[in-house]
């Protein structure tokens, strides 16, 4: 493996801070905001393009506090460092898995 990105940062990643509940990326209530309908690669630009879906349990949002950065996103990633670049909300904050798809 050359790299790997949490969705839900651990302390001492970009995007941490973000979630109100520290321990959110080592929950058992809490699931990753996966990889939702595989990724794209521009090999022309070195650019990774990973959509990402909503952070479970999708029903409640009460549980999941926070912006929930890397959720229901399309993250522009450079290929060879997995490092994100720019993040395209299809919306930020979900309480309910009802809306319509992101188109990626």
């Amino acid at each position: 493996m050359v790299w790997r990105f949490h969705t839900i940062p651990p302390p001492g990643e970009p995007g941490y801070e973000s979630w109100k509940d520290k321990d959110a990326y080592n929950s058992d209530g809490i699931g990753g905001a996966n990889n939702w309908g595989g990724m794209a690669l521009d090999e022309t630009l070195g650019l990774v393009y990973v959509p990402t879906g909503s952070v479970p349990p999708d029903f409640y949002g009460g549980a999941r506090r926070g912006s929930n950065l890397f959720a229901n996103c399309l993250l522009a990633m450079d290929a060879a460092t997995g490092i994100y670049l720019t993040i395209l909300f299809g919306c930020s904050y979900r309480n309910a898995n009802m809306e319509p798809a992101m188109i990626s």
